[in-house]
């Protein structure tokens, strides 16, 4: 464990490594590897050139381009829409999630539909600008396919768009409550200052104590007399 935690400060993902802290061997993303490779071998067989040769005559003939294979690593630049939160520190994530929030607070002056569509191509636009290139993975061939189908994009974009507005206001209604509690508790340990330095509950006991300790020592006099000493 203490080695995976220095090789993070080097920027390594450790999660990637085929072995747990406690020494156990994983296998499951080996497993999704060997998948992805006999998917690619299958597809695009290296070892049978005719037929390799076959294909690339025919997808010329039908001018058709060649068959997109997946993606393996994805590129620094690339944003990966997954379930889960594992391409939440992905580079390109990061960069994507930049501009949703610099853009986010515009969203709610987008009345009719013709601007909110505008307003998705406009996000769409900037981020390939910035060199971006959107990837969604593939669950059965365990790869990262680009996302060429504009309408798929524009779901992608609006729903992270939308969990970022969430995101927003769940932080300001928690930065609220937090200031509302401080101020209250604040208020609150005032008053209990105020009234635990208050000097109105010892009036009259200076009085008090000295009448009772002259009752106490008149009784012990009369106490004394009446016994002859």
């Amino acid at each position: 464990m203490e080695t995976f935690y220095k090789l993070r400060c080097f920027g390594i993902p450790t999660e990637d490594f085929p072995v747990t802290s406690s020494g156990s061997i994983k296998t499951k993303k080996l497993m999704k590897w060997i998948k992805f490779r006999s998917n690619i071998e299958t597809n695009n067989p290296s070892n049978n050139k005719k037929t390799q040769q076959s294909q690339n005559k025919t997808q010329q003939q039908n001018n058709h381009p060649p068959p997109f294979l997946g993606i393996e690593c994805p590129e620094l630049k690339s944003v990966i829409f997954r379930n889960g939160g594992s391409a939440w520190d992905h580079p390109g994530n990061a960069q994507f999630r930049g501009i949703l929030i610099r853009r986010e607070h515009d969203r709610e002056q987008q009345k009719t539909m013709a601007q909110k569509n505008a307003f998705l191509n406009g996000i769409i636009k900037e981020s390939y600008a910035d060199g971006l290139t959107f990837l969604q993975y593939d669950n059965g061939n365990e790869c990262f396919v680009e996302i060429r189908d504009f309408t798929i994009l524009r779901k992608k974009v609006f729903q992270a768009l939308r969990d970022q507005s969430a995101r927003r206001k769940r932080f300001e209604t928690s930065s609220s409550s937090s200031t509302s509690t401080s101020s209250s508790s604040s208020r609150r340990t005032a008053v209990h200052q105020v009234n635990d330095s208050s000097t109105s509950v010892f009036m009259g006991l200076d009085n008090t104590h000295s009448a009772i300790c002259a009752t106490t020592t008149f009784l012990n006099f009369k106490r004394r007399k009446r016994s002859g000493e």
